[in-house]
């Protein structure tokens, strides 16, 4: 049997074991090891006490230490266990509560967003593509414009749903200056081929970029649109540059693919490098230029989603946002809006009075804490 002195010096190093083994381990294991060391000791509590100690704290006071010892650990138990479970399951994700999706912020619009932005003002610009597009003497079609002008919302959110039921598809790309052709062909391939209808059989994927010149029967009747975007990122060595050399001398109309080239207004000097020697051979691509908004534009674009948004704005606030987007050509750009609505969703109604002006001068450096 353990003197009293032993037993202390024991006890203390088990204590200072625990304490290591908590430190070293994650919470869930120590919780359960810790657990199980309470079982342990309530069982054998009793055996490590010296005689005379054991007849001092009596039958009673042994059984009740041991049923706290017990109860601690299934206590300690049941916590770890339930720190286990919420590892292995993962609850849903509370629905959002955030901003309105119509308030993109410096962000495009996407393809759910067509509906809306039906009502932003580019019915012209859509109009106008929707009839190159369905023009199948039409190759190729050239959209630009100032940065922020909102060509990626117009080819994202906009052209697809002009287009449903008309039997068009539209393979949305963006340009990436590395492995281009390689990427360009795989987005193109991952969308390409439509369901069979009425059990016909399923058209062929495109194997390469050059079966796009003139593409063959077998991979289908429908007609297609190929979107670049953001053209500015790629240079005159780049083999899209080649497709698009042999899109221009060799497609043959009828034509079922309509590519459509977008860029900055700034990058026309870099693309007439590339159009010019097809323009003295006789081809002369469709173009459509996207102009900034004038104030009055913006102003029934600003009010449109603001309603959208279920936003409250007072008439000093809508005035102060719309002469610090216009500016000193009396234009506004469309990213400016998404911007400033975003500083308003993210204001509380009464600091936004006070501080609208200010925040919103500052739209091109984006949002800023209110």
């Amino acid at each position: 049997m353990l003197s009293w002195p032993e037993l202390e010096q024991q006890l203390r190093q088990i204590i200072k074991a625990v304490f290591h083994f908590i430190k070293a381990r994650r919470r869930e294991e120590a919780t359960l090891a810790f657990a199980a060391l309470l079982f342990w000791a309530g069982h054998s509590f009793s055996g490590w006490l010296p005689k005379e100690l054991n007849e001092f704290i009596g039958a009673r006071g042994l059984l009740i230490i041991e049923i706290v010892l017990y109860v601690a650990g299934l206590v300690l138990f049941a916590y770890g266990a339930v720190r286990v479970w919420r590892l292995g399951y993962v609850s849903e994700l509370p629905p959002v509560k955030d901003r309105p999706s119509v308030i993109k912020g410096p962000s495009a619009f996407t393809p759910g967003d067509g509906e809306l932005f039906r009502k932003l003002g580019r019915e012209n610009e859509l109009q106008e593509l929707m009839g190159y597009v369905l023009d199948n003497q039409v190759p190729l079609v050239i959209l630009m414009g100032e940065s922020g002008a909102g060509k990626t919302s117009l080819l994202r959110a906009g052209l697809p749903h002009i287009l449903t039921g008309k039997g068009v598809r539209v393979h949305y790309w963006e340009d990436v200056p590395t492995d281009s052709a390689e990427r360009l062909l795989r987005a193109i391939q991952e969308d390409w081929q439509a369901p069979a209808a009425n059990g016909a059989a399923a058209s062929a994927v495109p194997a390469s970029l050059d079966e796009l010149v003139n593409p063959a029967a077998a991979l289908g009747t429908e007609q297609h649109v190929i979107v670049l975007d953001q053209f500015e990122q790629l240079r005159g060595r780049n083999p899209v540059f080649q497709l698009l050399r042999r899109v221009t001398r060799e497609a043959r109309p009828p034509h079922r693919i309509t590519w459509v080239i977008a860029f900055r207004r700034e990058y026309r000097a870099d693309w007439s490098d590339f159009i010019i020697p097809e323009q003295q051979c006789g081809f002369f691509p469709k173009e459509i230029s996207m102009r900034l908004f004038t104030a009055e534009q913006a102003r029934d674009v600003i009010s449109q989603l603001i309603q959208e948004a279920d936003l409250s704005v007072e008439p000093a606030v809508f005035t102060n946002f719309i002469e610090a987007a216009t500016n000193d050509r009396g234009e506004v750009v469309p990213v400016d809006i998404g911007i400033g609505l975003l500083v308003l969703a993210n204001c509380t109604t009464g600091r936004a009075r006070g501080r609208s002006r200010s925040a919103i001068t500052s739209l091109r450096a984006g949002p800023k804490a209110c």
